[in-house]
């Protein structure tokens, strides 16, 4: 077999080989592919595949990373297809980009998972120059290197970009990569600038220019980074031509904009369309000349443009591909003569249909499916392709005519995806099968022209694949074969082709046969065997081998699943990994397999041995998914998982004619149109049942009236068969026409529900066993079991504590509590331990009252418990002794078997108090009894039924133990089922327990004689069981009719009535008196029993403190266990490896940096003997030519001469340099901060000469090449720098330079002179370099070694403070104290509190520190009070002035008033006799008027103060609420006040590092306000005083006013 044909593009990177030849990447192999001839020549790499490619045109090279476990890189010339050098260890699961720099003097190789690592190579070395890690999860596209810079590269892909540089430090390497803030920006691509940056395009569509020195994109004055371009979508690639750049559009056609437009401030952001009609390029690749430029598109095809004439005028060369971008699902031969499909799904949306040429791999035919493809088959004599989708949709195609195929069938089948379609043998059936579990058959007309759908038949279990082979029973289109997940194969005959029916349904139509293999048939190919007797199966199994089976010829070997296993007739090979496709040649002469190995195996029918293997596929990303063999076996074709295909021909078997030529158009692969109509036939459509019962609803009336009349005629023989004698009657059982139908649903029915009746039992069985297990686990193993016990008349429930079985390390635990008591008790003796005396002697005086209070035997037992608790307690160490990790961990034991006691200590009582709700249960049960005897007899009596009725009580269900583990009827809420069986039975016990009964009673002589002696009863008759007297009937007689002695009796009966009725009714207090008493005690009994269940809640709240408590104190020392043990040694560990790595990397760079410096010493001294020699020739010059006196200024000036701007004095900077090195010695920071000094005019000096391509140094034919090539120019002068970068002087012109009277021999003196002196600068310019670079590579190891001393000191130190720390942590020993509420003076938290800036303060400093304050605000308060009473004399006094100044206003206005008043004759004699007369009888009328105002207003007052102490008393009953709601007032502000204090605190606890700024501000404030008082006082006092002075002077200069007329 030889490689004919390879189809695909397993890598979307493409390159150019040549001006005609492209490279790309198929499977494991590289195609050369001429886009004018379209020749291909192939290349296979070594390893399983081609991950990633590569190229470097400029130097014709292109790299190959393969896909292997441990993948290397291979270098291959282009030119010369060979293999140039190969990279070992390029990562350690895969290469995931590469890139050449831009004279292929280094690769870059960026690796995947796990490593994420990026490698510089040297090429020319085959070595690692410098290596770095990417941030994790950094998933590289491709690597894009600086064309003028061999030392910039950007390494993007998956939404990430890093920029980096190699640096080189005197033949060392070092790797800085910095990573850009696109300010939201998510990077896609990236190009660098011809002009300087980087340009990248984001998946928004936006094109950013990136300044590689700054960490940002050029930003506008707002900061919003600068868009040079916006595109119509996201950017995939992104090229620079010339003087424009191109875009790859996602899903859009490619654009372009012109390179002027990238600046600071672009004129716009628009961009046009390029090359037309190619759309959603993802890469784009320029020839060496960039007068070509490839474009690979998601599509799989690939675009070759000619540039000459510019952009605008970009002409279409070549079209190539249409290649399948994912999964090839199939491949099959069209025709034996040229032709054959393949069906790819592409990713999880789209599909592909395409035809290929067998010779040269030429696509012929494409379209584009928006389904993947999932199944595919050809039927070769009606040249028909059949392929179904993952939406169920089938589609037809007629090859009939090669160059116009046409669609002659496409409809949805199935409601979920398609696994399998296939031809018959003879064409006329095409079956498909899908995963809803049905399989089609469709029928062919002769001319391949009609697909018409017969119906389906049910798949019975999971279906794998489908085929078909002949079989004796079957027609000449042969037996449809479906492989089932059940180790079976069922065969179906196909419906007669003139079969309809609407219903679609051929479960009754086609023979349906089931056969069982020995393993899964993961694939399978039928074809017809040689003899004749029957069909053959070749199939891959799930125990992967191929093997071949022979059908059975009868239907008995067709036994099903509980047949007998057909067993392989022949077994070929064993397969490394599971097969995808097996298929056969058409003579049946060879069997050819594909596994997920990527193998391609072809075994020989007829010779075991003849075995071929193929390798054309990867194994590690999938390997082979499809396989196709011809007739003769002379060609085979095999898919791979990443969309490749490859042709295999055997020259020898059969001749292969070429395909015919077909121009690559671009609507032969893409499929814009809608699809076609498509109508889903289903079992279930309405509309297709619906007709096909309409018209077979008269066949069935004709059946249901025959139906009717055979069941009346049997209704008729059934009752004359009743009739008949009994010895005639027959059977019920003869009556059944169909006896078999019945027996088998008798026999079904009965085999469900044994089926059912042993699910249930086996249901029932295991959650039996579950709960047994569950049991044993968690309560039969419990010491104590958990209980609860609930109050009678409240809700106060009491649970107790479920206590486990002792472990088997008890024992040992004891033994530890022994040796501890020993211990203890020896330094108790040895009086060395203090604090363990002291604990020693309360033990001992808290244990003799406890033996003192029960000295019976019962509290002597109790005793003795609690003498072993307090034992046990007083063993524990105290706080501050439990520094040692081992009393920690006793300390947890003992503490565990403390609480385990409190707990046990606790059931005790719960079990005590639960027994005595046992016995109150039935005393007071007792008690209901009689209750009730009391109240019956009582209203036997003639009384009422009691107003309190008596209670009952009994135990909760929840409190009565193993209730919850047994079931009990009342728990079921469903009604059990009886069988009629069950129901006879238990009718049948009640009766004969009913008859037992009946017996009983019937002649009883214990009954008879209690009745007959003692009237039923064993007690004495009471007065209420006495029957009443009847009186007689004389009696109602009137009294003059009776006589004496009547009259007397009735006086008697009368007497005894009377009696009768005092007795009962003295009778029925009694009882009442005794019933009340009975309930009044079982009341009290129960109280007093809630009582005790409420001492019990309590006592449960503190012994659940308590242990609450304990158990804090054992997470507290787990935790520092756990911290002391584990974590600090794990630290530990870390630190000294730490340590050690930093000490040996120190002790290397130690030795480096000695031996540097002796290599640096020698080129000092190098550097100053050149320097030396070059003085001493400038010496010599001026020694021999200072005879020629006349021109030796001039001569001086040409010696000294040289072509470079400013002559650099190597004499001076050689001396400069060595004086600095010398005097700096191993002052590395120094060097450092003055290279810059020292490198006067060496900026170039470390810049490696270019090499120019050859294709960029000759002129000729093609001088005018690579003008599109934007980086040329760079690239010259980079070159021509390089080459002048030193031996830049040009030699003395003597036509010019010489001067004039010269003689020759002094003219050819000087130019030897100025050239031996011209090469000793030279050899000092280099030496000096030569020792520039050593004395920075000299600092950066002197640096390294101060920062590695620093490291190594760093973690010194921190290993001394976590030893340090730890040691401090053995003495810090925590101590658990219980403070009251109140007493805490911190914030505390809801969920929990912070103590760690807590203190322990004593109460006595708490309490002075009080009476300070007391005092200090005691002499406050008493100053108060005397500015008080200061402020309330100088209040009197205003007060006082005030009062004086109205009275004097007051004698003022009089004085006026008087002084104004008229005189009248009246006023003259009143003045003159002192009263006035006139109105005497006036001034009388008004006194008696006033006498009688006086006595109504007494009157008035009176009635005032009687309401006056009605609302005296409502004020008093008012006060004294108020004094209580005071009271209140005052307690919530005294709440208040502390919850102040307590947010004051957490304030200020919060602000920690704001105390003193705080304080601060708090002293200034009562600064301020003080000084704010005093002036207010000193203000008042300036006022007093001033109104004092006021006054003074009123009263020395007294002022009259002056009365105007």
């Amino acid at each position: 077999m030889e490689l004919a044909a390879l189809i695909g593009l397993t890598d979307d990177k493409v390159g150019f080989a040549s001006r005609s030849t492209v490279i790309t990447a198929c499977g494991r192999h590289i195609c050369f592919r001429d886009i004018f001839s379209n020749r291909k020549d192939f290349v296979e790499c070594p390893g399983q595949g081609v991950k990633t490619v590569a190229f470097n045109p400029r130097e014709n090279q292109f790299a190959v990373a393969e896909i292997n476990e441990t993948p290397r890189v291979f270098v291959y010339d282009s030119v010369s297809r060979k293999l140039s050098s190969t990279l070992e260890d390029a990562a350690t699961m895969e290469v995931a980009a590469l890139g050449f720099s831009a004279y292929g003097s280094r690769l870059v190789t960026v690796s995947g998972a796990p490593d994420y690592r990026v490698k510089v190579w040297d090429l020319s070395k085959g070595k690692v120059l410098v290596e770095t890690t990417l941030p994790s999860n950094f998933v590289a596209n491709e690597v894009v290197f600086n064309p003028h810079n061999k030392d910039e590269f950007a390494v993007y892909g998956e939404g990430h970009l890093v920029f980096m540089e190699v640096k080189e430090m005197y033949q060392k390497f070092l790797l800085e990569s910095k990573t850009p803030d696109l300010v939201g920006l998510t990077p896609n691509c990236c190009e660098w600038n011809p002009r300087g940056g980087l340009l990248v395009g984001c998946r928004t569509g936006e094109v950013v220019l990136q300044d590689i020195a700054a960490d940002k994109p050029m930003s506008d004055p707002e900061g919003k980074p600068v868009v040079v371009c916006k595109a119509a979508g996201e950017v995939a690639s992104i090229r620079v031509h010339s003087r424009s750049v191109i875009l790859g559009v996602r899903n859009k056609p490619c654009e372009a904009f012109p390179l002027s437009q990238v600046t600071p401030r672009p004129d716009s952001t628009g961009s046009r369309e390029c090359f037309h009609g190619v759309v959603d390029a993802s890469f784009i690749g320029f020839d060496p000349y960039y007068d070509k430029v490839v474009l690979s598109t998601n599509q799989g095809c690939l675009f070759i443009f000619d540039l000459n004439r510019g952009l605008e005028e970009a002409k279409q060369v070549a079209a190539i591909g249409g290649f399948h971008r994912g999964r090839v699902t199939s491949v099959k031969f069209l025709d034996e003569a040229a032709h054959f499909v393949s069906s790819s799904c592409d990713g999880e949306r789209e599909g592909s249909l395409c035809v290929w040429g067998i010779t040269d791999g030429s696509l012929v035919w494409k379209k584009a499916f928006r389904s993947p493809q999932i199944a595919m088959d050809c039927c070769k004599d009606k040249k028909l392709v059949a392929t179904a989708g993952k939406d169920g949709i089938l589609t037809v195609v007629s090859f009939a005519d090669i160059d116009s195929p046409r669609v002659v069938f496409r409809k949805k089948i199935h409601t979920r995806p398609v696994q399998a379609v296939g031809f018959s043998l003879a064409g006329g059936y095409l079956a498909t099968l899908g995963e809803d579990g049905h399989a089609f058959f469709f029928v062919i007309d002769e001319a391949g022209l009609s697909v018409r759908c017969a119906g389906f038949v049910q798949v019975i279990s999971k279906s794998i694949g489908l085929t078909w082979t002949k079989h004796l029973d079957a027609d000449v289109d042969g037996l449809l074969l479906i492989s089932l997940s059940s180790n079976e194969v069922m065969g179906v005959n196909p419906p007669p082709r003139d079969y309809t029916d609407d219903s679609l349904a051929l479960g009754e139509v086609c023979t349906i046969r089931r056969l069982r293999l020995d393993s899964n048939a993961t694939a399978m190919h039928g074809f017809r065997s040689e003899d004749g007797e029957g069909g053959t199966l070749v199939t891959i199994g799930n125990d992967k081998k191929v093997k071949q089976y022979r059908l059975p010829v009868d239907d008995q070997g067709w036994g099903g699943f509980k047949g007998r296993v057909t067993q392989p007739e022949n077994v070929y090979l064993s397969l490394m990994k599971q097969g995808d496709a097996i298929t056969t040649s058409g003579d049946m002469s060879r069997v050819v397999s594909a596994s997920k190995e990527g193998k391609v195996v072809i075994a020989s029918t007829d010779k075991a041995d003849d075995i071929v293997t193929l390798s054309p596929h990867n194994s590690i990303l999938g390997g082979a998914s499809a396989v196709a063999c011809d007739a003769h076996g002379g060609c085979i074709v095999s898919g791979g998982v990443l969309g490749e295909i490859v042709v295999y021909i055997d020259w020898r078997a059969k001749e292969i004619k070429d395909a015919p030529r077909t121009k690559f158009q671009l609507q032969h692969f893409v499929d814009e149109e809608e699809a076609l109509e498509v109508e889903i036939i289903r079992e279930n459509n309405t509309n297709v049942r619906a007709e096909a019962m309409k018209r077979a609803e008269p066949d069935k009336m004709t059946v249901r009236e025959g139906l009717k009349g055979l069941q009346e005629q049997i209704q008729v023989l059934i009752s004359e068969n009743a009739q008949a004698p009994t010895l005639e009657q027959l059977e019920f059982s003869e009556f059944i026409l169909d006896k078999e139908y019945v027996q088998d649903w008798d026999k079904l029915t009965e085999e469900k529900s044994k089926k059912l009746k042993q699910d249930l039992l086996n249901k029932r069985t295991e959650k039996l066993i579950i709960a047994e297990r569950l049991r044993k686990l968690a309560w039969d193993n419990m010491k104590q079991k958990g209980s609860i016990l609930k109050s009678l008349n409240t809700n106060v429930s009491v649970h107790n504590f479920p206590i486990g079985q002792p472990g088997e390390d008890n024992a040992f635990l004891r033994k530890l509590v022994y040796l501890r008591s020993v211990g203890k008790a020896e330094l108790v003796h040895l009086k060395e331990d203090a604090d363990d005396a002291t604990l020693a002697a309360e033990a001992e005086g808290d244990n003799q009252p406890a033996q003192s209070k029960s000295p019976t035997g019962k509290g002597a037992k109790e005793a003795e418990e609690r003498e072993e608790e307090s034992v046990l307690k007083g063993l524990l160490y105290p706080d501050a002794k439990m520094s040692h990790p081992r009393r920690k961990r006793l300390q947890i034991l003992m503490i565990e078997e403390l609480i385990r006691e409190y707990k046990d200590a606790f059931n005790k009582t719960h079990k005590q108090h639960k027994d005595h709700k046992e016995g109150l249960v039935d005393r007071i049960g007792d008690l209901f009894k009689r209750a009730k005897e009391l109240s019956d007899e009582i209203i036997a009596l003639g009384g009422s039924y009691p107003e309190e009725e008596m209670f009952e009580i009994q135990m909760n269900k929840q409190e009565i133990s193993d209730t919850f583990l047994t079931v009990q009827h009342s728990d079921i809420g469903v009604e059990k089922y009886l069988s009629p069986a069950e129901r006879q039975r238990i009718a049948e016990e009640e009766a004969a327990e009913a008859a037992r009964r009946a017996a009983q009673k019937g002649d009883n002589v214990g009954e008879r004689g209690l009745k007959d002696m003692m009237g039923g009863t064993l007690h004495k008759a009471k007065a209420s069981e006495v029957d009443e007297l009847v009186r007689p009937e004389w009696m109602s007689m009137p009294p003059e009719e009776m006589s004496d002695e009547q009259k007397k009796e009735v006086k008697e009966f009368e007497t005894h009535v009377k009696l009768l009725m005092e007795e009962r009714e003295k009778r029925r207090k009694a009882l009442e008196a005794e019933y009340k008493k009975i309930r009044s005690d079982a009341v009290e009994l129960c109280a007093k029993f809630d009582e005790s269940i409420i001492a019990l809640h309590k006592q449960k709240l503190d012994m659940t403190s308590l242990v609450y408590r304990l158990e804090m104190d054992i997470i507290r020392l787990s935790i520092n266990l756990e911290q002391s043990e584990r974590i600090d040694a794990i630290k530990e560990g870390r630190l000294m490896g730490d340590l050690e790595d930093l000490r040996f990397r120190k002790a290397e760079v130690g030795d480096l940096l000695s031996i540097f410096k002796h290599e640096v010493d020698t080129e000092l001294e190098q550097l100053e003997s050149y320097v030396q020699e070059d003085k001493a020739l400038e010496k010599a010059f001026k020694k021999d030519f200072s005879e020629c006196e006349e021109h030796f200024d001039r001569l001086l000036k040409l010696f000294r001469k040289r072509a470079h701007k400013g002559r650099v004095n190597s004499e001076k900077s050689g001396q400069q340099l060595i004086q600095t090195v010398r005097r700096q010695g191993n002052v590395a920071g120094k060097m450092n901060r003055r290279m810059s000094m020292l490198a006067v005019g060496q900026q170039s000096l470390g810049r490696q000469p270019a090499r120019v391509p050859s294709y960029l140094q000759g002129g000729g034919e093609d001088a005018d090449d690579g003008a599109n090539d934007p980086w040329l120019k760079g690239i010259t002068s980079i070159a021509e720098a390089a080459e002048n970068e030193i031996l830049d002087i040009d030699p003395l012109n003597a036509a010019e330079d010489r001067p004039e009277g010269l003689d020759p021999h002094w003219w050819n003196k000087l130019v030897e002179a100025r050239n031996r002196k011209i090469q000793a600068e030279t050899e000092v310019k280099k030496q000096m370099n030569l020792v520039l670079r050593m004395q920075k590579y000299l600092a950066y190891l002197t640096n390294m070694d101060n920062d590695l001393k620093q490291k190594v000191e760093s973690i010194q130190q921190e290993l001394q403070d976590l030893r340090d720390d730890r040691e401090y942590r053995i003495w810090d020993v925590d101590m658990s104290l219980e403070l009251k509420q109140g007493q805490v003076e911190i914030v505390q938290d809801f969920a929990s509190t912070n103590m760690e800036d807590a203190l322990l303060l004593e109460r006595t400093v708490i309490q002075d520190r009080n009476q300070v304050i007391e005092k200090h605000g005691g002499q406050k308060v008493d100053i108060l009070k005397a500015i008080k009473d200061f402020k309330k004399g100088i209040y009197d006094i205003e007060w006082e002035n005030q009062r004086l100044d109205m009275l004097e206003g007051d004698w003022s206005e009089k004085t006026k008033e008087f002084q104004l008043l008229r005189v009248t004759k009246g006023l003259q004699t009143f003045l003159k006799s002192g009263e006035d007369t006139s109105n005497s009888s006036e001034q009388t009328a008004l006194e008696s008027r006033l006498d009688h105002n006086k006595t109504l207003s007494n009157k008035s007052i009176k009635e005032k103060q009687k309401s006056l102490g009605k609302v005296k008393r409502i004020i008093n009953d008012v006060r004294h609420h108020n004094a209580e709601l005071q009271q209140q007032v005052t307690e919530l502000e005294y709440a208040v006040q502390e919850e102040q204090h307590a947010n004051k605190s957490k304030k200020e606890e919060q602000d920690a590092g704001g105390k003193k700024s705080a304080a601060r501000r708090m002293r200034s404030l009562v600064t301020e306000r003080k000084l704010a008082d005093i002036a207010k006082a000193q203000a008042e006092e300036i006022s007093l005083l001033e109104k004092e002075l006021e006054r003074l002077r009123r009263r020395t200069f007294p002022s009259f006013k002056t009365m105007r007329a």
